[in-house]
């Protein structure tokens, strides 16, 4: 990666490294004095945001201006976002990209198809169910009980690959794959409340229905696409 200039002045690598640096300031928190240290969660979360963004321009200000002193390979995306929120901006790369359909915004059509499937539906009931977990996790004083983290990340994944297919319709790609994993955590036996582990046997049943369901528009949805031959 290191002998890639493009990739690494890229957004992927400059937050990479970001995180990093989050990373080794927690350490430094973790031994400090405890006048540093707060064991709530939004402190924490407030806390990892500002060193996060502070990081991320003092890292792409280092690598671009002073490491490569080239210009910033990234200018074209922020570009084309900017021109999709400003009909007047105008370049070269945004009217290359643009006049395509699918670097216009999600069609109405792409989310009802997502509806009908049941990807949509489902999903937004465990995206809920994270969001009131965070919430939850934020508020409260017992910080002892094991929290599932990773279930947050996949939330935060989600909201950042959501607005990705919502700007550009071309990488839906990425929501969709992530919206399914998310229909997944339905089998999650610690995500629910402790009155529906008991009727934890059931879960292969509502599992089977949840597939039955998806299947009936998805199946015709895969025969419409095998149906697609290209010149």
């Amino acid at each position: 990666m290191f002998g890639n200039r493009m990739l690494l002045t890229s957004l992927f690598s400059i937050t990479l490294f970001s995180f990093y640096s989050v990373c080794f300031m927690d350490i430094f928190f973790l031994y400090s004095s405890s006048l540093f240290q707060s064991n709530r969660l939004i402190i924490i979360i407030i806390r990892r945001m500002i060193f996060f963004f502070i990081s991320f321009i003092l890292i792409k200000f280092f690598i671009i201006n002073i490491l490569f002193s080239s210009p910033d390979d990234d200018a074209h995306i922020w570009d084309i976002l900017k021109s999709k929120f400003s009909p007047t901006f105008q370049t070269f790369d945004t009217q290359l990209y643009t006049c395509a359909k699918e670097f216009d915004f999600i069609d109405m059509e792409t989310i009802i198809k997502l509806c009908r499937t049941g990807l949509i539906p489902f999903s937004f009931i465990i995206i809920c169910r994270l969001i009131y977990d965070f919430i939850y996790d934020i508020f409260r004083k017992d910080n002892n009980e094991k929290k599932q983290i990773w279930n947050y990340y996949y939330l935060i994944q989600t909201g950042a690959y959501i607005l990705m297919g919502l700007l550009i319709m071309r990488l839906k790609l990425f929501p969709v794959p992530q919206l399914c994993l998310l229909i997944s955590l339905f089998m999650n036996e610690q995500l629910w409340p402790k009155k529906i582990i008991p009727l934890k046997k059931w879960k292969f049943i509502i599992f089977i229905l949840i597939v039955i369901g998806m299947s009936v528009e998805g199946r015709k949805n895969i025969k419409e696409q095998l149906k697609i031959k290209g010149k």
